[in-house]
């Protein structure tokens, strides 16, 4: 995901990110997986993903495992 410099921090990128986790979970999508660059590593913490290093997983809380 990227955004555009002029529009972030207006939380369009978290709306975004939380509308495809959602659609993941209906979907029955297990995990999403991102590589994210240095600087967006905490926009993915923020929104549950996980992991020490690259990549980060977010797991759908209707997961089986």
């Amino acid at each position: 995901m990227y955004t555009r410099p002029a529009f972030r921090s207006l939380g369009l990128g978290g709306l975004v990110l939380e509308s495809v986790k959602t659609w993941a979970s209906e979907e029955d999508v297990e995990l999403l997986i991102v590589w994210p660059s240095e600087r967006s590593v905490g926009f993915y913490r923020r929104h549950g993903f996980v992991g020490d290093a690259e990549p980060l997983v977010w797991m759908s809380p209707n997961a089986s495992g």
